[in-house]
């Protein structure tokens, strides 16, 4: 077991250096219900974290499909008969596939370059 400590500073990962940032779908708007609606996708670059708690573990992502899980969470956001509520905007994609390139210190079982997935 590695030592506990409160950060991990990454590391480089296999295959060269990783980048600054990183790139992820967000839903900013639902549009309205029905076939004709147009959901306000946007790509939004963030920056990618320097340190890990111990508990976290950072994936170089291979694929992310947008699933009927992302669909539904707009299309009930955008349903007339929806209890009102603000809509906050939220990353679609949110399961997929790739290799850990670092983990925290609580996660010895999550070594770098173990391919993950759903």
């Amino acid at each position: 077991r590695r030592p506990r400590s409160p950060n991990l500073v990454m590391p480089t990962a296999p295959g060269g250096a990783l980048p600054a940032t990183y790139k992820r779908l967000v839903l900013v708007e639902p549009g309205a219900a029905g076939e004709e609606s147009r959901p306000k996708i946007v790509v939004q670059e963030r920056a990618l974290p320097t340190r890990l708690k111990t508990d976290e573990v950072l994936i170089r992502v291979a694929a992310a499909p947008v699933n009927p899980s992302d669909y539904g969470a707009w299309w009930a956001a955008a349903a007339p008969d929806a209890p009102p509520r603000k809509f906050k905007p939220r990353a679609i994609g949110n399961e997929g596939s790739g290799v850990v390139v670092a983990a925290g210190s609580d996660l010895v079982a999550a070594a770098a370059g173990a391919r993950v997935g759903s």
